[in-house]
Formats: structure tokens, C-alpha cells, sequence
């Protein structure tokens, strides 16, 4: 049980007559020209802004298990994606970390095996290793059950030494440090709606959950496909899904009410459509039309679906798997995911190689080569 602290706001009850059921399940919509609530880009004057100078940052991104070979992990593609994505804000001259009061950190779940966690603390990386977040009637969907494990991807609400969170996906390739994100505008802190309902049903018997009177969260919408113009809108028929964020890049304030908060809705059955899982429950949560509204940050910062078009806009992060062929069939975009992840490989065999030449204890590979 977790113990709640800070300010709280009770939410009212949710009426009779308000909409649930299949209403909270519908995929969002592709594209709405003319949505029924406009975009929150207003910021409240009674909001508490930290100082970015004094404040705690951190970037942060999650690591479960991914194959059933144990200690396979060289030949574990999502694996080396992580290794590489720390690489590049840990060591990499062009896109590493410069503030001072930054840091990263990978959650790691039990499955993640010991030789992965070793590898990447040799790597330099600090872990953060959580349990899982499980909820039973999640397990009874037909889901894919590879997505259970990335409920975990909650615990980062738990990491309340850090003011404001940049949570991303493994999958990201840099074309530049991304410490300037947390001065976009879409990552100022926002006054919880106190007026809004409850996004979904619960018992009567039941005490509603409490909320904190201010929060952050702050993201991008997907582009709709690799054949867009740069920036992409819904104007110019760029992006998709109006109102709903990608959950594989975006920024956070860590609160235990939030956690709590999103582990009742987590454990309420139907209360979301699991499809998508943490995606999902994370948009229902902070819909637009809700109490606590996510923010935008400007596109630039990460897309996916990269193409050359974004590359000569100054896009600073994609979505893109360094073994996978570009969406876009950009040959850029392949020949900077290919260099990243060599110049990670080539920089970590050195270092290995110099380790094992210092102590005597050279491998096989070293010894052959």
C-alpha cells in the first residue's frame, strides 16, 4: 500500500448518466479536422514552476525481458537498442548529456537477466530495478502478453527525487542532446481541473482516488505515416490520432498520487481498452477533455516514420529500430542508425579490449583479432 502524500484533490462522482462502456474503448480516431475541444496550450498563472537551475532531471527508459535465451544478449537486437540509446547520452560526443543535473537512469524488470544488468552498469549505466505491474482481468484479454511486462513502465511516477521525467523507449536514435526539452513550454507544470469527472465508472461503495492540484505531462502526437512534410500537422494531413500522445516518448512529474491514481484504474476491469496498455490507460487518464490534459511539445524533439523531409527540418530524436529498414525507405535515416550503433560497438570493444589488456586477462575474441 502505497502512503500518499502533498496536496490532494478529491474528484466528484461520476453521475449515472455519463458516458462509459464502449465509449472509453474506441480506437482514436485517425483524423479530426474539426475536434470538439480545442488544443490546451494555455498555461495557468498560478501554477508553481521549479527552477531549472536548482531542480533534478532525469531521462529514463525501461528494459524487461525480451528473450528466452538467458545469457544471449549479444544477439538480443532490442537489447543492444538500449545499450545504444545509453551510449549515446552517456558517451557519445554529439548527442550526450551536457546539464549538470541530469541523469539517466534504465528501469529494469525481474526478467531482465544478470549478465544484461552487468553489461550495461559496465557500460555506465545506472539501473533502477522495479517489480511488475500486473492487474488479472488484463490477463484474460487477448492482448499480445509481451505488452504485460510494460505496465512496469508506471513505476517511473515512483522516482519522486526527480522534479520533471523524460521517459523514452530503447528504440530512439539521437541526432542531437535532447537537455533542452525540459525549456519546450509543453513541460511547465498545469493546475488539475478540479471541475472534470472521473474518465471511468467506479463502484459506489468505493472511495474515489485523489489527485495532486498540479502535475506535468507533456507529448507529441505520431505522424500518420512516412509520406509527410515537415513539420507535420493535421492541417497538412501529417498526423494522426488528434488528441493522443505516443506513450514511447514523453515527459512527466513523478507523483505517488498519480502512481496511485493510474494503479486504480489499472486494477478496474474494461476501464481502458488494453491494447495498447500503458498507452492507452495514460490517454484516458490525461485526455484533453479531462481534469489533468496532456501538453504538446513541439515535434521536433521526436518522430517516427522519419523521413529525409525531417532530417533537413532539424527533427533531434526518431523512433526507429537500428535493425529494422526505415519506414520512409530513407537512406539516411539507415545510414545514421547503422553508424550510431557501430560507433557504440566500437567504443565499448576499446574499452573492453583496454580492461582486459590492464588486468592480463584477454578473451578469445581480443586474443584472435
Amino acid at each position: 500500500m502505497l502512503t500518499l502524500v502533498g496536496p490532494t484533490v478529491p474528484y466528484p462522482r461520476l453521475g449515472f448518466g455519463s458516458k462509459t462502456g464502449d465509449e472509453h474503448h474506441k480506437k482514436p480516431p485517425t483524423h479530426d479536422p474539426k475536434p470538439a475541444f480545442p488544443i490546451p496550450t494555455s498555461q495557468p498563472s498560478n501554477a508553481i514552476q521549479p527552477n531549472p537551475a536548482d531542480e533534478k532531471l532525469a531521462i529514463v527508459t525501461f528494459l524487461s525481458g525480451t528473450l528466452d535465451k538467458e545469457d544471449d544478449w549479444e544477439n538480443d537486437e532490442y537489447f543492444e537498442a538500449t545499450r545504444l540509446l545509453a551510449w549515446q547520452l552517456l558517451h557519445s560526443p554529439a548527442t550526450k548529456i551536457r546539464r549538470k543535473n541530469l541523469d539517466f537512469y534504465i528501469i529494469v524488470t525481474p526478467s531482465v537477466s544478470q549478465s544484461r544488468r552487468s553489461r550495461l552498469e559496465k557500460d555506465g549505466a545506472k539501473l533502477w530495478p522495479v517489480d511488475f505491474l500486473y492487474a488479472d482481468w488484463l490477463r484474460e484479454t487477448d492482448h499480445e502478453m509481451r505488452w504485460d511486462d510494460l505496465m512496469g513502465k508506471l513505476r517511473v511516477w515512483q522516482m519522486v527525487q526527480y522534479s520533471r521525467v523524460l521517459l523514452l523507449d530503447g528504440d530512439i536514435i539521437l541526432r542531437e542532446p535532447l537537455d533542452a526539452i525540459f525549456d519546450d513550454v509543453g513541460t511547465r507544470f498545469q493546475i488539475t481541473n478540479r471541475s472534470s469527472s472521473v474518465p471511468y465508472p467506479l463502484p459506489e461503495h468505493e472511495v474515489l482516488p485523489l489527485l495532486p492540484d498540479q502535475y506535468m505531462l507533456g507529448g507529441t502526437h505520431e505522424t500518420i505515416g512516412p509520406d509527410h512534410v515537415f513539420p507535420p500537422t493535421f492541417d497538412n494531413n501529417g498526423l494522426q490520432k488528434f488528441g493522443y500522445f505516443n506513450a514511447g516518448f514523453f515527459l512527466l512529474a513523478p507523483n505517488l498520487l498519480l502512481f496511485d491514481y493510474y494503479c486504480r484504474l489499472m486494477n478496474t476491469k474494461n476501464a481502458f481498452d488494453p491494447r495498447y496498455m500503458e498507452q492507452n490507460l495514460l490517454n484516458q487518464v490525461h485526455a484533453w477533455s479531462g481534469a489533468l490534459p496532456w501538453k504538446l511539445v513541439h515535434v521536433k524533439w521526436n518522430m517516427v516514420a522519419v523521413n529525409d523531409a525531417d532530417l533537413d527540418g532539424g527533427v533531434k530524436s526518431m523512433h526507429q529500430k537500428w535493425f529494422v529498414e526505415p519506414t520512409s525507405g530513407s537512406k539516411r535515416v539507415r545510414e545514421i542508425s547503422l553508424r550510431a550503433r557501430w560507433e557504440m560497438q566500437g567504443w565499448y570493444d576499446a574499452l573492453d579490449f583496454a580492461a582486459e589488456v590492464k588486468t592480463g586477462n584477454l578473451s578469445t575474441r581480443a586474443r584472435v583479432s
